[in-house]
């Protein structure tokens, strides 16, 4: 976390700037946690003078990698204040120097009392401070009637930049460490953990400072709280104001405060303030235009599969704007499983796609006239309203494979889910798809929806202290597929903003894929016990050996969740298509068996299947130059197109 003694000197240098460099107010909002990877882009605005030539200050951040979404990506004020001028810091100057501290010469004052700090940062730390080398600045303390003493420096390292701050921040920080010595020889035992909140009348008056003397005293004229104090990510988190007098071996005044107030932060407030605030989006559907009548005859045609499809291409004269490829939906009580049925599904629907992309020969045969459109119609696989559902899981699996195509080959493919209760004609499903601006569409009650990226409420740039779905943190959470990059993401994920801690990964690999060895320090690094296992979770048999021996309470499926386009794979290379297209619902189907086993009912927790639509997040031409499909030569690479940014979308809370 960043401590607010950083806040402290980024005012005062915008306020020296400025010629405001008495800090009257400083406010700290909201914390900020430093991201263990990437960097924080800060913002510090100071305002025009007004009437008593004051200023207002405000510091906001941002991710500093946020990329294509940064416009979209809200800053977050953490500070608010307000700036002096230069004759307010000289006057209060004169009065510190007035005040001073005890004579430089008897230090400490007579009558202090040695305080034990041997332990200091190690009670720090079970209170849950972690200071790194440059913060444990205390060398010495002492208490004296209503005051705590200290002797502060910066190690040989850390002091050779003091020079470059007016008071360098981990000065300032440790400084305060001494702090809840104002009522008792021992820290208090506070499992709250508290930070700066409010400073009032910081003047700085010497600048480089490497080793000082502080005089803390309660501001309000009393025991600080109830034994709170502000440190800097301080202890405590009392009510209490304090008062410092920094000075200089010598006795010169380097610096003081006249009021410090910290206050209590919830774990999940800070925790939240360190995630990656680029906002999350779901998917919704809105309405659109109402559906247009039918189109006329001849204007489309009907295809069952890719036979019919190639007859249709190798007359291209012939060809209509639109060709409609209805999924046939299962009836209730069909035979075979819903795997099967996803098998047979998207089989079907990877050779229309094949059929339909090809481009043959230079002579013109089979080539299609542009504009020319393959509908594939699904009803009932897609959720548009909220109180729809799913009613065809393999249509679905269509859709998502489709989704790839539409990102390799854009304007060549469109998706139409019809109202699984209503049956529109197929002059109806034409007219909607020629006519409707884009990709995707769903025809709902006499009107067309489409799909849009929205904001989801309560997202990391929302409330910090919003709930959301916990995972179970001290259980194992199995992974499927977790040894691929998206796997790798979503187990860092889990371990840094879900604070999982024991996690087993498994993957057709095991440990043997690349990479798995490095995955594995690094979340372990990160306080996460790790393990990886082979397994293939299309075979319910392999599937139990791990999750027996490791006895996992969530499950993460994301296996299958991803693989080639449509095109044909690389000459040479085995097709992995198949057993990828099983590993989704078929590991879906052994994770559900596996839940339901009655061995494990003291383990029973609902699996998280990770929807990661990761077409939406494709770009157009991203396959096409490592895929050629049969007969056609090695594309160009595809040339500008109509810009479609997509935002990011990721599960939220686990879905």
């Amino acid at each position: 976390m960043l401590p607010g003694t950083a806040f402290v000197e980024l005012a005062a240098h915008a306020g020296e700037l400025t010629g405001c460099p008495a800090i009257d107010e400083l406010t700290i909002e909201a914390p900020l946690v430093v991201p263990e990877r990437g960097g924080v882009a800060l913002q510090v605005t100071v305002g025009g003078p007004d009437g008593t030539g004051r200023r207002s200050l405000a510091v906001h951040s941002r991710p500093g990698d946020a990329g294509d979404d940064a416009e979209d990506v809200a800053w977050t004020r953490h500070v608010s204040g307000v700036l002096s001028p230069a004759e307010a810091a000289t006057e209060a100057a004169d009065r510190a120097v007035a005040v001073g501290t005890p004579d430089a010469d008897v230090w400490p004052p007579h009558g202090a009392v040695p305080v034990d700090i041997s332990t200091l940062y190690r009670d720090l730390s079970s209170l849950g401070y972690g200071y790194g080398t440059p913060f444990q600045g205390v060398r010495a303390v002492w208490r004296h009637a209503d005051a705590v003493y200290a002797e502060v420096a910066l190690d040989d390292a850390t002091a050779v930049d003091a020079s470059a701050y007016g008071l360098h921040p981990a000065l300032l920080d440790a400084a305060l460490h001494s702090a809840d010595f104002l009522t008792s020889d021992t820290l208090p035992q506070d499992t709250q953990t508290g930070i700066p909140f409010a400073w009032s009348g910081v003047r700085l008056h010497a600048r480089g400072a490497a080793r000082v003397r502080v005089r803390i005293t309660a501001a309000d004229g009393g025991a600080s709280g109830d034994g709170g104090s502000a440190g800097g990510g301080s202890i405590g988190g009392g009510s209490g104001s304090l008062a410092l007098e920094i000075t200089d071996p010598s006795g010169a005044p380097v610096a003081s405060v006249a009021s410090l107030v910290s206050r209590p932060v919830p774990a999940g407030r800070l925790a939240a303030s360190g995630t990656d605030r680029r906002p999350v989006y779901g998917l919704t559907w809105q309405r659109g235009p109402a559906v247009p009548v039918s189109s006329a005859p001849g204007t489309w045609a009907e295809v069952s599969g890719a036979a019919e499809l190639a007859a249709l291409l190798d007359a291209p004269a012939r060809l209509p704007g639109v060709v409609l490829a209805e999924l046939p939906v299962a009836e209730p009580g069909a035979v075979g499983t819903v795997p099967d049925r996803v098998r047979s599904a998207t089989g079907w629907t990877l050779a229309l796609l094949r059929a339909w992309l090809v481009e043959k020969d230079e002579d013109g045969a089979g080539s299609r006239p542009p504009g020319t459109r393959l509908v594939f119609v699904t009803r009932g696989a897609a959720a548009v309203g909220s109180d729809e559902e799913l009613t065809d899981l393999a249509g679905a699996a269509v859709r998502g494979l489709v989704r790839s195509a539409q990102a390799e080959y854009p304007d060549r493919v469109v998706l139409v889910d019809d109202d699984a209760a209503r049956h529109s004609s197929a002059g109806v499903l034409a007219a909607a798809a020629s006519t409707a601006p884009e990709a995707e569409i769903a025809l709902r009650q006499d009107a067309i929806w489409v799909p849009r990226a929205m904001r989801v409420p309560g997202g990391p740039d929302g409330d910090p202290e919003a709930p959301t779905a916990a995972w179970d943190s001290t259980g194992t959470v199995l992974i499927t597929g977790g040894t691929g990059g998206v796997g790798r993401e979503i187990a860092r994920h889990l371990v840094t903003r879900h604070g999982v801690r024991h996690l087993l990964i498994v993957g057709r690999r095991g440990g043997a894929a690349p990479g798995a060895a490095e995955l594995v320090a690094e979340l372990e690094t990160l306080g996460a016990r790790v393990r990886v296992a082979a397994c293939d979770v299309a075979d319910r048999a392999s599937l139990a050996r791990p999750p027996d021996r490791h006895r996992p309470r969530t499950p993460a499926h994301r296996a299958g969740a991803r693989g080639r386009g449509p095109g044909r794979r690389p000459a040479g290379r085995p097709d992995h298509r198949p057993r990828r297209r099983r590993a989704g619902p078929e590991g879906r189907r052994g994770l559900a068996s596996a839940r339901t086993d009655p061995r494990r009912a003291a383990d029973r927790v609902r699996p998280r299947l990770l929807d990661l639509r990761p077409a939406r997040r494709s770009r157009a031409g991203e396959l096409r130059g490592r895929q050629r499909l049969p007969g056609r030569p090695r594309p160009s690479p595809p040339g500008p197109g109509p810009a479609r940014t997509v935002p990011r979308v990721e599960p939220v809370g686990g879905r």
